[in-house]
């Protein structure tokens, strides 16, 4: 079981949040070719997209890592700024209330049209850019992926820039409650604004009239939560999380877990709690409250939203399915083992010596459990005031957005109905007292009125390119949800992939995955269209907002009514100023 041991399951300490055959539109060169020797960057692989004979995309070269220690070139000679290059920008602390002052914003991985010439020739920089907003974190910028991709195809710059209360982007000196009121969705969109309107970037004519977005397009891009500040879509109770997991695990390993949730859940129906300690000691977790449990049994399924096309599942739920569903060379058939067979299965993979117990928390005495965070659904792992990503994640989810991934209040799937929405706001409230109660009325209450804000699926945003996978955990509160069953315009294409959580973000997933691939393609074309449909303005964006007080259903309405347009990922959207 070494590949416990590999995991470690870092990753599983946090909340985790939250893109038909191939056509010939895109001209499938390899992404870095010509100029190999002048690049570097971080992790950035080299995958070879050209099309065979018979149309299909052949398969990856050997990847090989961008190397550093040389200056990079473009195809002109001239040195441009390494790929991994910080810049700082003075954002307001309070768009509300700007006599508050300024931070120090991160600005990273700014690409200009220069920089993805040395990656792929492309049209000479003429000032008519498209800047795009990878809105926090770190993502590849170059054509590797969807980001410099559509940048090259419409002449374009690409930037990088960090979220405010993330990583060294803080607006305040900690996180308490008072400071991370400046934590909204609202403030997030008003960055942009800002941002857009007086940032001077390093480029030729970066400091002129001529990159605001009264006079060039811009484009807000991202996937996940970044893409979702263009358009929200808002759930306190999002149980159907579980859904696109539940359909798409090996049907084998579905149907045992579904037998054992259910299983488990009738003993806490049935107030057993001497079967329930039982249960709980097989797994050597008899020191865990019930909810701990319950949530304990989640995290392997939790770890689906890592997966990808392009490569073979090596996450904690494909550890899980091998566990349950195989006995020595036996393998169990379609409809599992049951649950005694696949119980002891389960156990056996959380408490063996190299189990998840083991891993997550250095250890199986009572005192490691109860200080593990990973395992101990308990808010009070996030009250510390220090500044950390963790806890500005969890606001966002208590104070705005809900995202809640409880069981189905039915029961029937594969995380416990006694996993509720309950326990969530016992959780928002224990991770930030004096903030909230522990009232699931008032939770909904903040999420309902974010929502009515923000249009949800009522949005009329127009210029939004959606893109979501079937297989992604988050796609029932998106603009492909099966439930409002939105239609796909000219103005608001929206598309469904055989990927998973942000698949159509990467290059290596359209070379994988045709379904992805035509994405890549329908984007390209359309980006290109819109961009061209761009009217200048002599008003600057932010004076027609004042105007008009347009609500884009994007948040973006300091953008006045200027073009929307909008690109991919879990919530597949970004808007164009």
């Amino acid at each position: 079981m070494g590949t416990l041991n590999r995991l470690r399951l870092v990753s599983l300490c946090v909340l985790l949040l939250a893109y038909s055959s191939v056509v010939s539109a895109i001209d499938w060169k390899p992404y870095v070719e010509q100029y190999e020797e002048s690049l570097h960057g971080v992790d950035l692989r080299e995958f070879d997209f050209r099309r065979t004979s018979t149309g299909t995309v052949s398969k990856s070269v050997p990847a090989r890592v961008l190397r550093k220690g040389r200056p990079v070139i473009d195809v002109n000679g001239n040195t441009i700024p390494d790929y991994d290059k910080v810049y700082e920008f003075d954002q307001l602390i309070d768009h509300t209330n700007p006599g508050r002052g300024t931070f120090k914003m991160s600005t990273s991985q700014l690409l200009t049209a220069q920089v993805i010439y040395s990656v792929d020739t492309i049209c000479k920089l003429e000032f008519e850019l498209n800047v795009f907003f990878i809105q926090g974190g770190e993502f590849i910028l170059t054509n590797l992926t969807m980001p410099g991709f559509i940048a090259q195809s419409t002449n374009g710059a690409v930037i990088s820039i960090e979220h405010r209360f993330y990583g060294k982007s803080n607006p305040t000196p900690d996180l308490s409650v008072e400071n991370l009121k400046l934590h909204t969705i609202s403030q997030a969109l008003d960055d942009f604004v800002y941002f857009a309107e007086n940032v001077k970037l390093p480029m030729p004519g970066g400091d002129t009239e001529s990159i605001r977005p009264h006079r060039t397009p811009w484009i807000i891009m991202g996937g996940s939560y970044p893409g979702a500040l263009a358009v929200w879509m808002l759930e306190q109770n999002f149980w159907q999380y579980w859904t696109p997991i539940e359909k798409y695990l090996p049907a084998n390993c579905s149907a045992d877990v579904r037998a054992i949730i259910a299983h488990i859940d009738g003993v806490i129906d049935a107030g057993d709690q001497s079967r329930l300690n039982g249960i709980k000691t097989k797994f050597g977790l008899q020191n865990l409250s019930t909810v701990d449990f319950l949530n304990a049994l989640a995290i392997p399924l939790r770890t689906w939203q890592t997966r990808d096309v392009h490569i073979e599942p090596s996450d904690l739920s494909a550890l899980l399915c091998e566990f349950l569903e195989t006995r020595g060379d036996e393998i169990a058939p379609p409809t599992g083992w049951g649950v005694d067979i696949a119980l002891e299965n389960w156990a056996t993979m959380y408490s063996g010596d190299e189990g998840v117990v083991i891993s997550l928390c250095n250890g199986t005495s009572t005192e490691a459990i109860q200080n593990c965070s990973s395992l101990n659904y308990n808010g009070t792992s996030l009250s510390s005031t220090e500044h950390n990503d963790n806890r500005p994640w969890a606001w966002t989810l208590c104070y705005e957005t809900g995202w809640s991934q409880p069981g189905n209040p039915s029961g029937g799937g594969v995380v416990s109905k006694h996993f509720n929405v309950q326990a969530v706001a016992d959780y928002c409230r224990d991770a930030f007292p004096g903030a909230f109660t522990n009232s699931v009325p008032e939770w909904q209450t903040r999420v309902d009125k974010i929502t009515e804000q923000y249009k949800g699926w009522n949005t009329t945003a127009e210029r939004v390119f959606v893109v979501n996978g079937r297989r992604d955990p988050w796609l029932e509160v998106t603009l492909s949800a099966t439930v409002p069953n939105l239609a796909s315009t000219s103005q608001r294409p929206i598309y469904l992939t055989d990927g998973y959580h942000c698949s159509d973000m990467k290059g290596p997933s359209a070379e994988a995955d045709p379904s992805i691939a035509q994405v890549w393609t329908q984007a390209k074309i359309t980006f290109q269209r819109w961009v061209s449909e761009f009217k200048p303005s002599d008003t600057p964006a932010s004076a027609i907002a004042d105007r008009n007080q347009k609500n884009s259903g994007a948040g973006s309405v300091s953008f006045g009514g200027l073009a929307l347009l909008a690109m991919v990922g879990i919530f597949g959207v970004g808007t164009l100023i």
